[in-house]
């Protein structure tokens, strides 16, 4: 399924040079969820069981949008990419909190 935001969403998708999220341990979990932005609005949702469809169709995009950020932020390599500079302190201090786990 393709996740599209409300036309005024309080957050935008980011993305990085390492986009790809997967939930759950990754594919040989059938509860795994991957997930990838396509663009500002929309975002790239995979699911392999009806369960996990219905429970991510059942929450906010904003906060679906804020996950799949928190995300691409933190396992992004070197480059994060957004619309605006808006994002920046958002960006800043998840990258911080990566580096300082290494």
């Amino acid at each position: 399924m393709t996740l599209t935001l409300p036309t005024a969403p309080q957050q935008e998708f980011l993305t990085s040079d390492y986009p790809c999220v997967m939930t759950h341990g990754g594919l040989h979990n059938p509860r795994c969820i991957v997930a990838f932005p396509l663009d500002p609005r929309s975002a790239f949702v995979a699911t392999s069981d009806n369960e996990s469809r219905c429970r991510l169709l059942s929450l906010d995009p904003g906060a679906i949008a804020l996950a799949l950020n928190e995300s691409v932020v933190v396992q992004a390599e070197r480059y994060v990419y957004g619309r605006t500079a808006s994002e920046v302190a958002f960006v800043e201090s998840r990258l911080h909190t990566a580096e300082a786990g290494m």
